[in-house]
């Protein structure tokens, strides 16, 4: 067992007279948690690009039943084109992915992730961010060189469909 400094256990003797002994273990139990959930979060860039695929596959659903409902015309077109748009990206990215990682993709592995969002306008920000993210998070791989590419292709398609969509 390891020995701890006399002025860290008079600070826990202190503490422990303060609010208890049990409320102290609640917080080191607290703090030990969250350090592992930390540890936990290290997602590899193969599988950041892999979940923001899943991703893509909930925003097309949820674009699908916003193209299904639209009251106007400009809105069933423009969540059309999102559609289509997002599709190409997506298979870009797969493809890309297979190809620089050297895997392929198995049947069943790209379960969608579903957005809550249920109105284009906000849709099409949290899938802005989304896109901000990943690229953060594989821009300084060259080996992603391609899919930060697309990525930003993308975010420039993001920007027009978000001033599109103020159309209704």
């Amino acid at each position: 067992m390891k020995r701890i400094r006399r002025q860290d256990r008079m600070l826990l003797e202190s503490l422990e007279d303060k609010y208890g002994t049990d409320a102290i273990a609640t917080a080191i139990m607290a703090i030990a948690n969250k350090q592992n959930d930390v540890e936990e979060e290290v997602v590899t860039p193969q599988e950041a690009v892999l979940d923001f695929i899943k991703y893509i596959e909930g925003v097309r659903i949820r674009l699908r039943e916003l193209h299904w409902v639209a009251e106007r015309n400009s809105k069933h077109m423009l969540t059309d084109d999102i559609i289509s748009s997002l599709e190409e990206f997506e298979d870009n990215i797969a493809e890309d992915l297979m190809g620089v990682c050297g895997f392929r993709i198995q049947v069943g592995a790209v379960v969608p992730t579903m957005t809550n969002q249920v109105e284009l306008d906000p849709l099409l920000c949290e899938l802005h961010e989304a896109v901000i993210q990943l690229c953060a998070c594989l821009e300084n791989d060259k080996l992603y060189s391609g899919i930060v590419n697309e990525l930003e292709d993308m975010t420039h398609n993001i920007g027009k469909w978000k001033y599109l969509a103020t159309f209704k």
